[in-house]
C-alpha cells in the first residue's frame, strides 16, 4: 500500500497511518492501527520491498518482530539480541534481513523458515 506510512516511538508502540489521497490537509492526532509487542523502545521499522504488508521492527528490548500490517499481527519474533540494533534492512530479493547490533556485529534472519 503506496499510502501506509510506519511510525515508531518510545512507548513500544509501531503505529500505522494511512494518508489520504491529496495528502495530509489537517492535523492527524490518532493513528490507524497499533502494532503491540516491544517492551521498550521501538527504534526503526523497515518496510518488507516486495511482500505487501510486511514490517519488520526492531526495539530496545533486544527483539526483532516481523509484522502483518493488515491483520495488526506480530508473525515472528527473533529474541536474544546481545546488544541494541543500530541498522535493519532487507535484501534486495526480499529473503532475508539483515540487523548490525552496537559493535558492529550482523545478524541475518530469513523470515520463511
Amino acid at each position: 500500500m503506496d499510502n501506509l506510512l510506519a511510525t515508531t516511538a518510545e512507548d513500544g508502540l509501531a503505529k500505522l497511518w494511512v494518508i489520504p489521497e491529496g495528502g495530509i490537509t489537517e492535523h492527524v492526532k490518532e493513528s490507524d492501527a497499533e502494532l503491540r509487542g516491544h517492551t521498550k523502545k521501538v527504534m526503526a521499522a523497515q518496510w518488507h520491498r516486495t511482500a505487501e504488508n510486511t514490517l519488520a521492527t526492531h526495539g530496545a528490548d533486544g527483539t526483532v518482530r516481523i509484522w502483518d500490517v493488515e491483520n495488526s499481527a506480530n508473525t515472528m519474533t527473533y529474541d536474544g539480541l546481545p546488544q541494541i540494533a543500530t541498522a535493519m534492512k532487507w535484501n534486495p530479493k526480499g529473503d532475508r534481513l539483515g540487523v548490525i547490533i552496537k559493535g558492529g556485529n550482523m545478524y541475518s534472519y530469513d523470515p520463511r523458515t
